[in-house]
């Protein structure tokens, strides 16, 4: 997994703990209980 957040780091132009924090970020703000239930909450919505 480190890699893939260093690939993603890398080819967005920010750093591995920003791209880290992204899931966190979008859970909380959607009041979401983990990253299972926002891939739920992302294909329901579309």
């Amino acid at each position: 997994m480190n890699a893939q957040v260093r690939e993603v780091a890398t080819r967005s132009s920010c750093s591995e703990r920003t791209v880290k924090n992204v899931p966190h970020d979008i859970t909380s703000r959607l009041q979401l209980r983990n990253r299972t239930h926002a891939v739920a909450y992302a294909v329901r919505e579309g």
